[in-house]
């Protein structure tokens, strides 16, 4: 059985709406950011599913694309939060 390379990837970044979580948002940007480069090397697309204005905010102003923006506007997300996101994916 061979095992084919992927030439398409989504990755799905989680971030907060708000700047009480400072550390923890600049955490997972840089992930991200280091998740694309190290993709991207490697010749493959990568598009973007972000949930959380920081994140959204962040990378709509970069090169990658970003297939869907969520926020999180309640305080407790139900299961109305992950339906959107994984028709997508």
């Amino acid at each position: 059985m061979s095992c084919a390379q992927a030439k398409n990837v989504a990755e799905v970044v989680v971030t907060g709406d708000r700047g009480l979580c400072g550390g923890y948002n600049a955490q997972m940007i840089k992930k991200a950011e280091g998740r694309i480069a190290e993709l991207t090397g490697q010749g493959v697309d990568v598009e973007l599913v972000t949930v959380g204005n920081k994140g959204s905010t962040y990378f709509k102003k970069r090169e990658t694309p970003v297939r869907r923006s969520t926020r999180r506007d309640q305080p407790a997300p139900g299961c109305s939060l992950p339906r959107p996101i994984g028709t997508v994916l």
